[in-house]
């Protein structure tokens, strides 16, 4: 059954028929997220500004704002969105660059559209996850405490 409302995973490159190849690649993927397409970071940057995203797959080196922007901003307008980067560029210096910007995956490219859907089902299951975890309606931490003296 299809949730009323998915998760939105936002796919952002420059190269066109590669990020509209990976939406394609993802369709088996339909009925568990939403996906948004951005040419650019700059078209991404005001995509995130109008809805939440839960993952975000972009590539770093793009010519109006560059992927390091975009994962600035998705990380600090959305709570922890998963960050998955495609880059050729996986040198040491990037990976320390990225690290503040948990939880994150750095795919250097050609990428496999396989790993690619893996990450997203990954980073889908362990935020349902996180979700069950915290605070709700009858939850313990909702429930009154207990009475003195009760064990």
């Amino acid at each position: 059954m299809r949730p009323a409302t998915l998760p939105v995973v936002m796919l952002v490159d420059d190269d066109e028929a590669f990020v509209r190849s990976l939406a394609t690649g993802l369709r088996a993927l339909q009925d568990e997220a939403e996906y948004q397409i951005a040419t650019g970071g700059r078209q991404a940057s005001a995509l995130l500004r109008e809805r939440p995203v839960s993952v975000l797959v972009t590539d770093l080196h793009m010519p109006d704002i560059d992927g390091w922007a975009v994962v600035e901003i998705a990380h600090t307008i959305h709570p922890r969105p998963s960050i998955i980067v495609l880059t050729a560029d996986t040198s040491t210096e990037t990976t320390e660059r990225l690290a503040p910007f948990e939880p994150l995956t750095i795919l250097d490219k050609p990428v496999d559209i396989g790993e690619v859907a893996a990450l997203i089902r990954a980073a889908q299951a362990c935020r349902v996850a996180s979700r069950a975890d915290e605070p709700g309606p009858g939850r313990r931490s909702d429930a009154m405490p207990p009475s003195p003296g009760s064990p």
